[in-house]
């Protein structure tokens, strides 16, 4: 069981200080001082996100949608006018981790929406705030039920408040641990993102993906995606296209998540890898979508 929600410090203060003595003692770095570290890291404080991030280590449901779709929560615009962090400004719009996730976020849906038919049952796990499958067009396909499935229960209630605000009475909320499912082929499709990318050990891996199979229903599709090594973890293993990425932005994206935030993404796997896992787990059909800098790309399984 991984959480991504529940505080790794008593406070705000104590998780600040236990990221600048990790840094001080390292000294500085040849791409970053200590005193420039110290100056993100003061900037990271300064807003939610940020603050939410510092203690816990991750992002929960509603942060994870916050950076996916800040279009719902955000005007560009007025933000900027309002003074805001400019260390905001690029987890919402420049790093390349979430700008992957954010084509993956599109990926999943197009791909749910392509499966919809009446009565065939979809699932998130996790769930989030849902917004994957909560705004499909269900115009021609109103008889589909939805399951959202999370350990986290404030993650559960922001969905039921998407769901009710979009006027969806055919989704149900469950908090449950995608590591132990009590479903046996019971859905159609199930869209599961976000989870994998923070265990290590392969075997337990191999198990998250079994509990999602035993779950489908033959034929059933699992959507999902694998982190590819960045390029300052291993270089060698990086099949990131870091042409396509500015040189300001994959420096930053080092520094606040390697350097400063040690953020515990650990499932990183090259291309060649993915569909062993998979089939590992019982797949019979694996196929893999790149996205445009090759950083998150899709996994499409089917039982």
């Amino acid at each position: 069981m991984i959480k991504t929600h529940s505080p790794i410090f008593s406070g705000l203060n104590e998780g600040i200080q236990n990221f600048k003595n990790k840094f001080i003692s390292r000294g500085d770095l040849t791409h970053i001082t200590v005193r420039e570290q110290a100056l993100i890291l003061d900037e990271l404080s300064s807003f939610d996100l940020g603050k939410h991030i510092l203690l816990s280590g991750g992002a929960n449901g509603f942060w994870t949608d916050y950076m996916i779709s800040p279009q719902e929560y955000l005007n560009l615009e007025d933000s900027l006018q309002n003074n805001i962090s400019l260390i905001e400004v690029f987890f919402l719009y420049h790093s390349p981790v979430i700008l992957a996730q954010r084509e993956l976020f599109g990926l999943s849906q197009k791909s749910a929406q392509n499966l919809l038919g009446n009565d065939k049952t979809f699932a998130s796990i996790p769930c989030g705030v849902m917004r994957d499958l909560l705004t499909l067009d269900f115009s021609l396909n109103n008889e589909i039920s939805l399951v959202g499935i999370d350990i986290d229960p404030l993650s559960l209630k922001h969905a039921e408040k998407l769901a009710k605000s979009l006027g969806i009475k055919n989704a149900i909320f469950v908090e449950g641990d995608a590591w132990n499912l009590e479903y046996k082929e019971e859905f159609d499709f199930i869209s599961s993102i976000g989870l994998n990318v923070y265990e290590e050990d392969h075997g337990k891996v191999i198990n998250l993906y079994s509990q999602l199979y035993k779950a489908l229903k033959s034929g059933g599709v699992l959507f999902t995606g694998v982190l590819t090594w960045p390029p300052y973890i291993d270089l060698n293993k990086s099949e990131w296209r870091v042409e396509k990425i500015l040189k300001f932005d994959l420096h930053m994206e080092e520094v606040i998540h390697k350097n400063i935030l040690d953020i515990k993404w650990l499932n990183f796997r090259v291309l060649s890898e993915i569909k062993n896992e998979f089939k590992e787990a019982g797949f019979s059909e694996v196929e893999i979508l790149k996205d445009s800098r090759c950083i998150f790309p899709a996994v499409v399984a089917r039982k």
